[in-house]
């Protein structure tokens, strides 16, 4: 049985705070074709880690009401059967009590759904689930990238039961240690786009863990301070126009060396 709705749960909205409008709307258009197709659209980086711990919410969310209709649908029949067996008297088997269900779709009154189409319901139990966690979906969202980055990089395998531990550290990183920054999330995202694209640089501290993540933070950040033109990966077109830039530097120093030797020819020596 599939849902005609979905909601957006109030944890998860402070990662809608921190986008502009157009990656809101960017965002927003993607859930609902996710919803309508079940396929993502093509987006960047920042925005396919941002839209990660929706979708495995919505799949959380799906199969609790999956269950709950499921459970509910074992109650009436239950009911139903318990009902029939009862019916010994020559009496047609339908007992007085069903009178009702011309009201309620066949379904006694004490079957009624207990699944409320507002998920007001199924919000309790997944706040009891994400109380265990202590954490938001965006330190989920993190730890878990982290996880696939250093498995692909550094050739070590993180188990689930690892990476999920490495929320805290990430959480301290951002509720303590950035807690004066003004964007900390996007300066989290940008440190872990950074191990994606650096960690094979000798340079570049290493990071294997939550902890490290967090205690590498400001190298991380000071290396990407230092990059500069000649040390970062150039376009073709970039690197074209650098070798041409500098060509015509090394041409004027030989235009202006030539001019120097016509005005000021050296001595000539008379012979002994």
């Amino acid at each position: 049985m599939s849902k005609d709705s979905f909601i957006f749960h109030n944890d998860s909205m402070c990662i809608l705070e921190e986008m502009n409008d157009e990656q809101a709307g960017k965002f927003i258009k993607a859930i609902v074709k996710y919803k309508t197709s079940g396929k993502l659209p093509k987006l960047d980086f920042g925005l396919k880690m941002a839209i990660s711990p929706f979708i495995k919410q919505f799949e959380r969310d799906k199969k609790k009401y999956e269950a709950v209709c499921e459970k509910n649908k074992e109650i009436a029949n239950n009911r139903w059967n318990k009902e029939s067996t009862k019916s010994t008297s020559g009496t047609s088997g339908v007992p007085k009590s069903t009178k009702s269900t011309t009201r309620t779709s066949g379904v006694p009154k004490s079957t009624k759904s207990t699944y409320n189409d507002n998920d007001n319901d199924n919000d309790n139990d997944i706040k009891k689930t994400k109380a265990k966690k202590d954490f938001f979906e965006f330190e989920f969202g993190i730890a878990k990238e982290l996880s696939k980055i250093i498995e692909k990089k550094k050739k070590i395998a993180t188990s689930k039961s690892k990476w999920e531990k490495w929320q805290k550290p990430i959480n301290d990183l951002l509720v303590k240690d950035l807690k004066h920054r003004e964007n900390p999330k996007d300066d989290i995202a940008k440190a872990l786009k950074a191990i994606e694209e650096h960690s094979e640089n000798k340079y570049f501290p290493t990071v294997e863990s939550g902890n490290s993540f967090r205690n590498k933070f400001l190298g991380i950040e000071g290396f990407l301070q230092r990059q500069t033109p000649t040390t970062s990966k150039l376009s073709t077109s970039d690197a074209e126009a650098r070798d041409k830039r500098l060509k015509a530097v090394v041409a004027k120093a030989k235009e202006r060396r030539k001019k120097q030797e016509e005005n000021n020819p050296p001595p000539t020596q008379n012979p002994p």
